[in-house]
């Protein structure tokens, strides 16, 4: 099975890793009303989103209790991003607020609509490298994260994203994997 990295166009780090590890790398970004899917290797795909994103959107909305923050564009891409993904790995910040996940920045969405779309697991396959405490932790069923001392390394279709600023120990942690 060939490791597939998907990514936005602005999470450089992740796509130099895969690069560098000779995986096959999706970049999602978007248009006035449509998102573009480029193969690195060449092919590039375009859809208009698939109608099932509102609902994905509904639900993340219910757990996150506010509304997106940005474009709709933006999240039509993020659906698609995540929709035939196994995996999600990401550097980002921990924020206490009414978000089950207290994470901060619009990668949260991401990250709910990921776990929507997967159901009840035990552990999910969701992994982030914390910019304040310099650790990897993984999200259990109660939506908790637990400290891990690194995650597996990618398989099969995984997302790589990055809040902002990343820090150059991150970037370190992304090139390990």
């Amino acid at each position: 099975m060939s490791t597939t990295l998907l990514c936005r166009e602005s999470d450089s780090e992740w796509i130099n890793h895969a690069m560098k590890n000779l995986n096959i790398v999706k970049i999602y970004s978007y248009g006035k009303n449509f998102v573009m899917i480029k193969n690195l290797k060449g092919s590039t795909d375009i859809t208009k989103g698939s109608p099932s994103f509102k609902n994905a959107l509904m639900k993340a909305c219910n757990n996150i209790q506010v509304d997106y923050p940005g474009d709709t564009m933006d999240l039509i891409r993020d659906y698609e991003l995540i929709k035939d993904a196994t995996s999600l790995y990401f550097t980002g910040y921990f924020e206490i607020d009414k978000s089950r996940l207290h994470i901060k920045g619009r990668e949260t969405w991401i990250i709910e609509m990921f776990v929507e779309k997967l159901g009840s697991l035990p552990l999910y396959p969701v992994y982030m490298f914390s910019e304040q405490m310099f650790c990897w932790s993984q999200l259990n069923s109660e939506f908790k994260w637990l400290h891990i001392s690194h995650p597996p390394r990618p398989t099969g279709l995984y997302i790589g994203i990055s809040s902002e600023p990343i820090s150059t120990t991150a970037k370190l942690e992304i090139s390990l994997l």
